[in-house]
């Protein structure tokens, strides 16, 4: 029977967790932000207590979800140096860059803090294929939509996560791409009219690909995704055939987290669990049911798999990297940018109208030689990105707190088909908003202003944001799309 991993969202494991950990049930942890606290050190400390809970000789995995852009956890921990860990690009910022060694170290990046702070594996990356800005499932968690492109930029990656010594994980099989349905609410068909091949061809080129001078190959997640062009009814994780079929040069099958909502039809946590074992997982991950990942727990006869054991983390480690220069950070976050336009952006004052969570901002420097002179951010206005009402007022505060010429540019955080109450909101200040900038997903004509700029950041934080004032100046009439 495989092990089970649970969800870790407290600064200590529970009483129940601690005395199944000591009876040698559970399998390991995967951390989460809340676990950690707000420094590396006391990040480091926690999981270094949680570890030495297990008994001698049971083998211990702990786990984190860290892709960079949307999903990322370890972002703004206090360093030693009292330096946050800046925020990282996103993966469609890194499949668009096309660069390979922006890639590999990115994945260096990531796993340098992972091992930091003593944790052995991350969830990622993502090999599905971007279904379009239609879609709320993935978005900029996607590294593209080309197979060959997706696996060659997961292919450096994972050997950069790799050269700091941390495994990843290939998923989420076997593509939640070709679906727009999102899993973690209800249960996505992959209808029979789509073509499954060019999705499972990012995990069969990395598993050609990967070497064993590499190190331990990828491991895999399972989706709870039903795909039709197999003829069976149960969903990947759920199914042995579907289990069978995984490239045999990758490392162990991980499901996806046993008590999200695709799978309310097959039963409770331990029904689900135990037919995800039977069909050949390796690691049962339970994120957020604790009281039924340890009732999984204590159901199983917990054995290490061949594939499992064989994937054991090298007795010699290669030493801790240096860390990625922010100013390269900077860079890889930009080749995501995308402003869908010829004309030239004013050089003049601009108010940047954010979400809350985004540090202010100050003069941007135009590069030497800029004949225009540099723009400015006059001010930075806050607004709470899912109140459409506190939007309207920042644009109201703007409107009343500067000149009528000065123009406001919306820092918009939304997944999939654009909000219509927001859209609403954009649509009622043509006048003042100039520039909508998409901080997670592609652009829209939201709005619905043709002398609107819209710039696409495709990604979630402060690099890209460092990226959008650096460009905003680079060049007088640059057309940043493709």
């Amino acid at each position: 029977m495989p092990r089970v991993i649970l969800g870790m969202r407290d600064p200590a494991p529970s009483r129940a967790l601690s005395r199944a950990i000591e009876d040698g049930r559970i399998g390991g942890l995967l951390w989460f932000r809340s676990a950690l606290g707000t420094t590396v050190a006391k990040a480091a400390a926690r999981i270094a207590r949680a570890r030495s809970l297990w008994p001698v000789g049971v083998p211990s995995l702990f786990a984190i979800d860290e892709e960079g852009g949307l999903i990322q956890q370890l972002s703004g921990l206090i360093a030693e140096d009292g330096r946050p860990w800046p925020r990282l690009p996103s993966p469609r910022a890194l499949g668009r860059g096309g660069d390979p060694a922006v890639a590999h170290a990115h994945g260096r990046e990531v796993g340098r803090r992972i091992r930091i702070l003593g944790l052995d594996v991350t969830l990622a990356p993502l090999v599905d294929l971007d279904p379009g800005p239609e879609s709320a499932v993935l978005g900029t968690r996607c590294l593209g939509d080309d197979p060959a492109n997706v696996a060659e930029a997961a292919l450096s990656w994972l050997r950069g996560l790799a050269s700091a010594g941390i495994r990843g994980c290939v998923k989420h099989y076997p593509g939640h791409g070709a679906t727009r349905v999102d899993s973690h609410l209800s249960l996505p068909r992959i209808s029979t009219e789509i073509d499954i091949a060019p999705h499972l061809a990012p995990y069969e080129r990395i598993s050609r690909a990967w070497s064993a001078a590499d190190g331990p190959p990828p491991s895999v997640l399972t989706a709870h995704i039903v795909c039709g062009s197999g003829g069976s009814p149960l969903p990947a994780s759920l199914d042995p055939t579907r289990i069978a079929a995984i490239p045999g040069g990758l490392g162990p099958v991980f499901t996806d987290s046993l008590d999200m909502g695709a799978l309310a039809a097959f039963g409770d946590l331990v029904a689900r669990g135990r037919r995800a074992a039977e069909a050949g997982s390796d690691y049962l991950v339970v994120g957020i049911d604790e009281q039924a990942g340890l009732d999984l727990a204590r159901s199983l006869a917990p054995t290490d798999s061949a594939r499992a054991r064989a994937w054991a983390a090298p007795s010699r480690l290669p030493s801790v990297p240096d860390p990625w220069d922010e100013a390269a950070i900077t860079r890889a976050a930009a080749a995501g940018i995308r402003l869908i336009d010829d004309r030239p952006i004013p050089p003049e004052e601009w108010d940047w109208i954010l979400p809350e969570g985004f540090r202010a901002y100050g003069p941007i420097a135009g590069p030497p030689g800029d004949a225009i002179g540099p723009r400015r951010i006059a001010r930075v206005i806050r607004y709470e990105s899912d109140a459409p009402a506190s939007l309207a007022a920042a644009l109201a505060a703007s409107a009343a707190g500067a000149r009528a010429a000065r123009p406001a540019l919306v820092g918009w955080i939304h997944r999939g088909p654009p909000d219509p109450q927001t859209a609403e909101v954009l649509r009622a200040h043509p006048d003042r908003l100039r520039a909508v900038a998409h901080l997670l997903d592609g652009p829209s004509d939201a709005s619905g202003n043709p002398d609107c700029w819209s710039i696409e950041t495709c990604g979630f934080g402060e690099g890209e944001l460092a990226a959008l004032e650096r460009i905003w100046v680079a060049v007088p009439t640059v057309r940043f799309a493709d």
